[in-house]
């Protein structure tokens, strides 16, 4: 069944440090009733017996399962909503509580609650067994709570220990061990404080939500919010799954598909229907709109595709074990091969999604580029983020508005600018030969040069064709390209469109929380790099020579540009 009707939930995960107080209750009151989750995981409530029974039964959800503290140590306690869930109990500790939650015959996936001791000798036992737990787990497996422990030295306040990057070390090596992957967060930095004065203040993120890959790609618009701090040291955890459909991102833009140039039908198709005279600028919006068409008509979706050939290979197979003929052999082996090319299709797809930049294609199968957009794509989304009075903002409209005056503002001009006091007469003269070299007519060669100089999957301009595109269909493409590029060198005349670009915000740190702690990117048509890339090529050798004679190769460039 598919995921995306799949319905949307909510865990809330807290260590409340004590479930006895009327400050407790109304806080979980407020917590239950502005987020509505449903599953509460309450971490060290320190209560047990008719008194946690008296209290589970103030939440207002139908059932709880409780691991009672040992006297006023530790204790979990799992509620959900009974009308909308069943649960299953697997297992539990003084340190977790693992459960199977079914939700109308949909697929299953596995909840583990989790008090890691603040005690190493029993972490360890808490990490092998969970360790143990997952190694052939094969669903969906969401692992939330108080971990008593940090994964790199920028999840805590302060100068690091030995000790500290110890632990932080052997906390990073358990969740590779296990086989998870960290969730990320939106929200405060740390999720535990201590201390009111510089002297006496200790903060650190010990509170998280980790997944399995089975999680990652069956739930993958999952969300975390590192909630406002309410009478405990502790931050609630707020795990929200939501069906994709459920987020509206306005128009999907065009983008030009890698996998398309692996169907057979493709190199026939473009050649009908690119005009190699013709203007490259009209020529993109022609194609894009008929690739669009292709791609609906054509090309599919990859999974049904799958899910046919699979189901004709099967027929074909049943058939061959009754009657086997050398014509049921010859359509077995097009099958077959009709199914690798549909998966190096589909590795092509998360390849250009995941634009893991430090890996080749061909190196990771499917399943790790899936896992690696994935995480991208949460990693790039803004829940959160504190206006200017210092307050956390949520509604998607109040965010945007957020970003788009932070940015306004800060590149409007203050100042005019003194031309007076531009530097004069300080640059190095060149030679009448090497002004003829700068003035040469640039030729096809010239922009066959700087698009196989650019990296193929480099993300797009707004018109959504990457480098690769160029470098692939070179041949029919090229005259078009090198004629709208000899067109700006003779009359300094390029379509508005070409000028066009995407700004893009890219987090400057783990976990923004400010505009300010996005750097703003801006992404230009491939089109017009390659102008700007034919004249860095034509620039190098002369910067080299009159400006950086000891700087490399990089250094050249970026200041050529």
């Amino acid at each position: 069944m598919s995921m995306s009707s799949y319905p949307n939930f909510k865990v809330l995960s807290w260590n409340v440090c004590g479930a006895g107080s009327k400050d407790f209750q109304r806080a979980m009151r407020l917590l239950i009733k502005v987020y509505s989750p449903d599953f509460l995981l309450i971490i060290e409530p320190q209560i047990s017996g008719d008194r946690a029974t008296t209290v589970c039964s103030s939440l207002g959800y139908g059932d709880v399962l409780r691991v009672d503290a040992d006297g006023r140590s530790g204790g979990i306690w799992l509620a959900w909503r009974s009308n909308d869930f069943q649960i299953q109990l697997i297992d539990a500790s003084q340190q977790h509580i693992s459960v199977k939650v079914s939700n109308n015959s949909q697929r299953d996936w596995i909840l583990t609650g989790v008090y890691g001791s603040p005690k190493y000798r029993f972490h360890q036992l808490l990490w092998s067994h969970l360790i143990q737990f997952g190694r052939d787990l094969e669903i969906p497996w969401l692992v939330t709570g108080d971990f008593n422990a940090y994964g790199s030295l920028s999840e805590k306040a302060g100068p690091p220990s030995s000790a500290s990057i110890r632990r932080c070390q052997q906390f990073s090596n358990w969740i590779n061990d296990a086989n998870l992957l960290d969730l990320g967060f939106s929200g405060p930095q740390f999720t535990w404080y201590r201390g009111d004065s510089n002297n006496t203040f200790k903060a650190s993120r010990i509170d998280r939500s980790l997944c399995n890959s089975a999680w990652n790609t069956t739930f993958a618009n999952t969300s975390i919010r590192q909630l406002p701090k309410l009478h405990s040291d502790h931050l609630p955890i707020l795990t929200t799954y939501y069906a994709p459909q459920s987020v509206n991102c306005g128009v999907k833009p065009f983008r030009f598909e890698a996998a398309w140039l692996l169907h057979n039908n493709f190199s026939e198709f473009f050649a009908e229907n690119w005009n190699i005279d013709g203007d490259l600028d009209q020529g993109l919006k022609d194609i894009s709109n008929k690739l669009q068409e292709w791609n609906r008509l054509t090309f599919g979706i990859i999974g049904h595709r799958k899910k046919r050939l699979l189901a004709r290979m099967q027929g074909v197979q049943l058939r061959i074990a009754t009657s086997p003929s050398p014509g049921l052999f010859k359509l077995q082996a097009k099958l077959e091969k009709e199914l690798d090319d549909l998966l190096a299709q589909e590795e092509v797809i998360w390849f250009q999604r995941a634009k893991e930049s430090w890996v080749k294609l061909g190196e990771q199968n499917t399943s790790y580029f899936h896992q690696q957009a994935n995480r991208r794509r949460r990693r790039n989304k803004i829940l959160s983020l504190r206006n200017q009075n210092g307050e956390w903002v949520e509604d998607p409209t109040l965010l945007r508005n957020i970003i788009v005056d932070f940015f306004a503002l800060l590149y409007t001009q203050d100042d005019p600018v003194y031309s007076d006091l531009m530097p004069k007469n300080c640059f190095p003269r060149i030679s009448s030969e090497e002004l003829l070299t700068l003035l040469r007519p640039f030729q096809i060669n010239d922009f066959h040069r700087a698009v196989f100089d650019m990296k193929p999957f480099a993300a797009p301009g707004p018109d959504g064709f990457q480098a690769i595109f160029y470098q692939k269909l070179w041949a029919l493409v090229g005259k078009s390209l090198n004629n709208m590029a000899v067109k700006f060198f003779e009359t300094g005349e390029i379509e508005e469109e070409a000028l066009e670009s995407t700004v893009v915000l890219i987090p400057k740190t783990e976990s923004p929380e400010s505009p300010a702690q996005f750097r703003p990117i801006c992404l230009n048509n491939v089109r017009l790099k390659i102008i700007t890339k034919a004249i860095t090529n034509r620039l190098k050798p002369l910067m080299r020579m009159k400006f950086f004679t000891r700087s490399g190769r990089r250094r050249v460039e970026r200041e050529a540009l």
